[in-house]
């Protein structure tokens, strides 16, 4: 009686082990197909991550080009409003009359 104890635990024993190789390759399967779609949308992400940087980039250009063209206008309009002083009565204040 012995005996089919022994057949018992080896298949039950086997049984385990081919579960796990089953388990194994299952995970390695998902695993690879988890990896193929990350690597597809994140591939995207970049595309337009760069597309982004290019077009800020040259609106930053642009906005440092139109600054060097008006420069001098912008200095000269600063300059007036700080030196040119026309002193206005606030509509608050109560004259007496």
């Amino acid at each position: 009686m012995a005996f089919p104890n022994i057949n018992r635990t080896k298949r039950v024993k086997d049984a385990r082990d081919e579960a796990k190789k089953e388990i194994d390759a299952y995970k390695k399967e998902k695993d690879e197909e988890l990896k193929k779609y990350e690597s597809e949308h994140v591939s995207g992400n970049l595309k337009a991550e760069e597309d982004a940087n290019l077009e800020a980039e040259k609106k930053i250009f642009e906005i440092q080009e139109a600054g060097k063209e008006k420069r001098d206008v912008v200095v000269q309009k600063l300059l007036d409003a700080v030196f040119e002083i026309t002193p206005v009565v606030s509509t608050r204040i109560e004259t007496s009359q």
